[in-house]
């Protein structure tokens, strides 16, 4: 299976996670290898650098990051099955799981991003 829709900031959860984080009054950038505000890829130390000179100040990182990050920086990560707004066109990466509902999903997120927790690892299945 493949599909063509963007990820990242720009995909499935990013969309719905970073619209209600901006609903809440939080600026929002969105970043994304192919899609978004900025291009990174998470997988070159370079263009992971290079999104840190062009955002400078930042309350929370949705995505991956190192475990030994400076300045109090925290590190929690969300891991989902397949989210309910995409079951149809992902459920065969997911057999036998049921669908996260969105809502659910996007307070997980909510909950690392403005919570005091650090190095959690939060399993979203449904």
């Amino acid at each position: 299976m493949t599909d063509a829709r963007p990820g990242g900031g720009a995909g499935t959860i990013g969309r719905r996670a970073g619209t209600r984080a901006a609903s809440r009054g939080c600026d929002v950038v969105v970043a994304g290898r192919t899609s978004g505000d900025l291009h990174v890829d998470l997988a070159s130390h370079d263009s992971v650098w290079v999104l840190y000179r062009e955002v400078t100040s930042t309350d929370a990182v949705v995505g991956i990051a190192a475990l030994e990050l400076p300045h109090g920086m925290r590190v929690n990560v969300v891991s989902p099955s397949v989210m309910g707004d995409s079951a149809d066109a992902f459920a065969g990466y997911f057999p036998g799981m049921r669908p996260v509902p969105m809502d659910e999903l996007v307070g997980h997120y909510r909950q690392r991003v403005e919570g005091e927790s650090f190095g959690q690892i939060i399993r979203a299945y449904g």
